[in-house]
């Protein structure tokens, strides 16, 4: 979606990477450093909290002035500057709150349904 510079056009990639990023170095703590899922999840998201609030900040205040720009124009501008910035504030949230407590979720059930099937084999 590029509309007007880069930073209408990454915004799509920042909500798509940071989440992606954020699990994949759950994964890792648990495989190589043999961390329990909850350590993992927390472990991963206070090293990567910096990087994705920068991130998202940068391109939030590089939308701020087309978000309240009141000049000529700004009647087109304006309401894709607010919707960048609200849909990136968003995404934001959900990568740092929601996207943990669904890697958690997730593999509960996945530990549930490998105790079930095991104790189904016996």
């Amino acid at each position: 979606m590029r509309v007007c510079g880069p930073q209408i056009d990454s915004s799509p990639e920042l909500s798509a990477t940071a989440p992606i990023v954020l699990v994949d170095y759950a994964n890792l703590l648990r495989r190589e450093k043999g961390m329990d899922t909850r350590e993992a999840i927390i472990t991963a998201g206070t090293r990567r909290l910096r990087p994705v609030l920068m991130t998202a900040m940068t391109t939030v205040f590089g939308l701020a002035p087309m978000a309240i720009a009141s000049g000529e124009g700004s009647g087109t501008w304006k309401p894709l500057g607010i919707a960048a910035v609200g849909g990136l504030s968003m995404s934001t949230v959900v990568t740092l709150v929601l996207i943990p407590v669904l890697y958690s979720l997730f593999d509960k059930l996945r530990v549930r349904s490998r105790i079930e099937t095991a104790t189904a084999m016996k």
